[in-house]
């Protein structure tokens, strides 16, 4: 799976990015900073299959500079990694690196299991409402990649089991291109919503086609509990 915020205080989103007023819209110019203690509890549910919805969760275990560690753990049964570890980039606003668990390695992180560091971030900053941009992005396993048209829709409030937010909506459109045992491509879509507040994307749905064009990938996102660190 790849990657909202409330207006539970515009202060406390002041406290951490820099968001400016407009009449129509709202301008975020930077990513909100991460602070430890910081947990997001997600889940996640792929409508095209029979399998039952599972959770998954992030916890903001340091701050290095450009980098946050988050610890994560899957509910996900029979789970490849029911823990693992993210190198989190600040700036791009996203995981940058996964790694297998490791308690006795700096920052819990052992060895790493992918690589995201040249690809583009799905969030570009600055955010606001009519901006739009391109996002290519190479698959994990080497064998094609994802290209989009993004644009920022809306400045809304998005409501999740998680709360209420006003959030960014921002759509998705392109193709996945696979170019190895074969070359094939299909469409390709995903909506996202970023609330500042919660300092992530509290919803994300996503939907893809064969490259005949029958339905394939189905799957939502969505925070169903946010659990702020004590710095905030």
């Amino acid at each position: 799976m790849k990657l909202s915020i409330p207006a539970a205080g515009l202060a406390a989103a002041l406290l951490f990015g820099t968001l400016v007023s407009g009449a129509a819209a709202q301008t975020l110019d930077t990513p909100m900073a991460l602070v430890a203690g910081d947990k997001w509890t997600y889940r996640f549910h792929n409508k095209g299959d029979k399998r039952e919805p599972y959770q998954y969760s992030h916890l903001v275990k340091a701050v290095d500079g450009p980098s946050v560690w988050l610890q994560g753990e899957s509910r996900e049964p029979n789970a490849r990694r029911p823990r693992y570890v993210w190198r989190y980039d600040v700036a791009r606003n996203e995981g940058v690196e996964l790694f297998e668990p490791d308690d006795a390695a700096p920052h819990g992180a052992g060895t790493r299991v992918v690589d995201r560091t040249k690809i583009d971030s799905w969030l570009q900053f600055p955010l606001a409402v009519g901006r739009k941009y391109t996002v290519k992005r190479a698959w994990d396993n080497g064998r094609g990649f994802d290209e989009y048209s993004a644009e920022v829709q809306a400045f809304e409030k998005v409501k999740v089991e998680g709360g209420e937010f006003d959030s960014y909506r921002i759509r998705f459109a392109g193709f996945w291109n696979q170019r190895e045992g074969g070359s094939y491509s299909g469409r390709s879509e995903h909506v996202v919503w970023y609330a500042p507040m919660a300092k992530t994307v509290v919803k994300w749905n996503y939907t893809n086609r064969t490259s005949n064009g029958g339905p394939w990938n189905d799957t939502a996102t969505e925070l169903v509990k946010w659990e702020p660190g004590a710095a905030n």
